[in-house]
């Protein structure tokens, strides 16, 4: 079971972004790494058994996946200058605590 801790707060900066505060971001460099960041998530959930799930969500998760690209053999000082030739992707899996009650 996950110890107690304070829940989290959304919160804007000064550009008007908001964020979560005391959000937990990990560098992962092989998909072994991300699975391990996974698991470690799955392991901080809170969940209790319902008649509809065995291990039911008590706690919303989302474990977001931010991938970043790089041209092979484009050099640091080309990507300084061209930022454009970075790309970035994201995705979201997202656990809504209760929601295998919710009306379909």
């Amino acid at each position: 079971a996950a110890a107690a801790r304070p829940p989290l707060k959304l919160k804007e900066d000064k550009t008007g972004a908001v964020f979560v505060q005391g959000l937990k971001e990990q560098l992962v460099k092989s998909a072994a790494d991300g699975m391990a960041a996974l698991a470690r998530g799955l392991d901080a959930r809170h969940s209790a058994a319902t008649r509809l799930n065995v291990d039911s969500s008590r706690s919303h998760a989302v474990f977001t996946l931010k991938f970043v690209a790089v041209p092979r053999g484009v050099e640091r000082a080309d990507l300084k200058r061209d930022a454009s030739l970075i790309k970035y992707s994201r995705i979201a899996f997202v656990d809504m605590a209760g929601s295998e009650s919710a009306s379909r």
